[in-house]
Protein backbone atom coordinates (compact mmCIF):
# COMPACT_ATOMS: atom_id res chain seq x y z
CA UNK A 1 0.00 0.00 0.00
CA UNK A 2 0.97 3.70 -0.54
CA UNK A 3 0.91 6.35 2.04
CA UNK A 4 -1.79 9.44 0.74
CA UNK A 5 -1.47 11.58 3.71
CA UNK A 6 0.31 10.75 7.22
CA UNK A 7 -2.40 13.58 8.60
CA UNK A 8 -5.45 12.33 10.52
CA UNK A 9 -8.73 11.77 8.10
CA UNK A 10 -12.06 11.18 7.80
CA UNK A 11 -14.41 10.96 5.09
CA UNK A 12 -12.27 9.34 2.79
CA UNK A 13 -13.07 8.47 -0.66
CA UNK A 14 -11.16 8.30 -4.22
CA UNK A 15 -12.53 8.79 -7.59
CA UNK A 16 -11.47 7.38 -10.98
CA UNK A 17 -10.88 8.61 -14.50
CA UNK A 18 -12.25 6.60 -16.93
CA UNK A 19 -10.18 5.21 -19.15
CA UNK A 20 -6.33 6.15 -18.50
CA UNK A 21 -6.02 4.52 -14.82
CA UNK A 22 -5.38 7.80 -12.92
CA UNK A 23 -7.40 8.52 -9.38
CA UNK A 24 -7.73 10.65 -6.25
CA UNK A 25 -8.15 10.38 -2.78
CA UNK A 26 -10.06 12.87 -1.34
CA UNK A 27 -10.48 13.77 2.82
CA UNK A 28 -11.52 15.52 5.80
CA UNK A 29 -8.41 16.56 7.10
CA UNK A 30 -8.72 16.52 10.70
CA UNK A 31 -4.95 17.73 11.03
CA UNK A 32 -5.89 21.30 9.79
CA UNK A 33 -9.19 22.15 11.09
CA UNK A 34 -11.55 19.66 8.70
CA UNK A 35 -10.57 21.19 5.19
CA UNK A 36 -11.07 19.63 2.33
CA UNK A 37 -7.87 17.66 1.00
CA UNK A 38 -6.53 15.53 -2.09
CA UNK A 39 -3.90 13.70 -4.20
CA UNK A 40 -4.01 12.44 -7.18
CA UNK A 41 -2.36 8.88 -7.95
CA UNK A 42 -2.54 6.40 -10.79
CA UNK A 43 -1.62 2.38 -10.30
CA UNK A 44 0.41 0.08 -12.63
CA UNK A 45 1.12 -3.26 -12.38
CA UNK A 46 1.81 -3.98 -8.48
CA UNK A 47 2.90 -0.35 -8.42
CA UNK A 48 1.52 3.29 -7.29
CA UNK A 49 2.82 6.64 -8.33
CA UNK A 50 1.87 9.58 -6.21
CA UNK A 51 1.36 13.06 -7.17
CA UNK A 52 3.78 15.01 -5.27
CA UNK A 53 1.07 17.32 -4.08
CA UNK A 54 -1.29 17.27 -1.69
CA UNK A 55 -3.99 20.35 -2.55
CA UNK A 56 -6.48 21.89 -0.66
CA UNK A 57 -9.87 21.43 -2.28
CA UNK A 58 -11.82 23.29 0.23
CA UNK A 59 -10.77 25.24 3.22
CA UNK A 60 -14.11 24.94 5.13
CA UNK A 61 -14.74 21.80 6.81
CA UNK A 62 -16.27 19.56 4.74
CA UNK A 63 -18.26 15.90 5.19
CA UNK A 64 -19.70 13.41 3.05
CA UNK A 65 -17.40 13.30 0.18
CA UNK A 66 -18.35 11.57 -3.25
CA UNK A 67 -17.24 11.58 -6.78
CA UNK A 68 -18.50 10.55 -9.98
CA UNK A 69 -16.84 9.93 -13.74
CA UNK A 70 -18.58 12.68 -15.92
CA UNK A 71 -18.13 11.14 -19.30
CA UNK A 72 -19.00 14.24 -21.13
CA UNK A 73 -16.71 16.54 -20.61
CA UNK A 74 -14.07 13.98 -19.08
CA UNK A 75 -13.90 14.74 -15.96
CA UNK A 76 -14.32 13.56 -12.28
CA UNK A 77 -16.94 15.21 -10.23
CA UNK A 78 -16.76 15.87 -6.55
CA UNK A 79 -19.83 16.46 -4.32
CA UNK A 80 -19.63 17.33 -0.60
CA UNK A 81 -21.41 19.09 2.19
CA UNK A 82 -19.77 22.41 4.14
CA UNK A 83 -20.93 22.07 7.36
CA UNK A 84 -18.92 25.14 8.65
CA UNK A 85 -20.87 27.14 5.68
CA UNK A 86 -24.56 26.18 6.89
CA UNK A 87 -24.32 22.65 5.96
CA UNK A 88 -25.00 23.49 2.01
CA UNK A 89 -23.47 21.28 -0.99
CA UNK A 90 -20.88 21.95 -3.11
CA UNK A 91 -19.90 20.64 -6.33
CA UNK A 92 -16.26 20.36 -8.41
CA UNK A 93 -14.64 19.46 -11.21
CA UNK A 94 -10.96 17.68 -11.99
CA UNK A 95 -8.89 16.13 -14.11
CA UNK A 96 -5.38 14.49 -12.96
CA UNK A 97 -2.83 15.39 -14.92
CA UNK A 98 0.31 13.33 -16.55
CA UNK A 99 2.43 14.21 -12.75
CA UNK A 100 -0.40 12.51 -11.09
CA UNK A 101 -1.63 15.83 -9.54
CA UNK A 102 -5.42 17.50 -9.48
CA UNK A 103 -6.20 20.12 -11.80
CA UNK A 104 -9.20 21.82 -11.27
CA UNK A 105 -11.42 22.86 -13.98
CA UNK A 106 -13.73 24.71 -11.41
CA UNK A 107 -13.65 25.84 -8.23
CA UNK A 108 -16.33 25.19 -5.14
CA UNK A 109 -19.70 25.72 -5.98
CA UNK A 110 -22.94 25.90 -4.09
CA UNK A 111 -25.62 23.77 -5.33
CA UNK A 112 -28.23 25.21 -3.41
CA UNK A 113 -28.41 27.35 -0.50
CA UNK A 114 -30.19 24.42 1.50
CA UNK A 115 -29.32 22.72 4.47
CA UNK A 116 -28.41 18.89 3.65
CA UNK A 117 -27.52 15.23 4.72
CA UNK A 118 -26.01 12.32 2.88
CA UNK A 119 -25.14 13.78 -0.34
CA UNK A 120 -24.34 11.10 -3.20
CA UNK A 121 -23.34 11.93 -6.67
CA UNK A 122 -23.75 9.89 -9.65
CA UNK A 123 -23.80 10.61 -13.21
CA UNK A 124 -26.32 10.58 -15.52
CA UNK A 125 -25.59 9.82 -19.00
CA UNK A 126 -29.21 10.32 -20.20
CA UNK A 127 -29.08 13.65 -18.98
CA UNK A 128 -25.27 14.07 -19.54
CA UNK A 129 -24.87 15.92 -15.92
CA UNK A 130 -23.99 14.97 -12.42
CA UNK A 131 -27.05 14.46 -10.13
CA UNK A 132 -26.95 15.10 -6.50
CA UNK A 133 -29.52 13.31 -4.07
CA UNK A 134 -29.72 14.63 -0.77
CA UNK A 135 -32.12 14.67 2.02
CA UNK A 136 -32.59 18.61 3.35
CA UNK A 137 -33.34 19.72 6.88
CA UNK A 138 -36.64 18.87 7.12
CA UNK A 139 -35.82 14.64 5.49
CA UNK A 140 -37.28 15.24 2.22
CA UNK A 141 -35.32 13.54 -0.15
CA UNK A 142 -34.33 15.86 -3.16
CA UNK A 143 -31.73 16.18 -6.18
CA UNK A 144 -30.09 19.38 -8.53
CA UNK A 145 -28.70 18.11 -12.20
CA UNK A 146 -25.22 19.93 -12.66
CA UNK A 147 -23.03 20.04 -15.13
CA UNK A 148 -18.90 21.83 -15.97
CA UNK A 149 -21.18 23.34 -18.55
CA UNK A 150 -23.15 24.90 -16.25
CA UNK A 151 -20.09 26.38 -14.22
CA UNK A 152 -18.65 28.06 -17.43
CA UNK A 153 -21.39 29.85 -18.87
Amino acid sequence: PATLSTAGGAYWLAGMADGNGRMAAFWQDQASGNIGKCRGFVKSGSSVSLGSTISTYSNAGVQYNHAAYDSYIGAIALGYRQYTHGNTPYLMYFQINSSNNVNFITGEVQINGQSTEYNRIAYSPDHQRIMMVFCNSSNHLKYSLMSLLNFIK
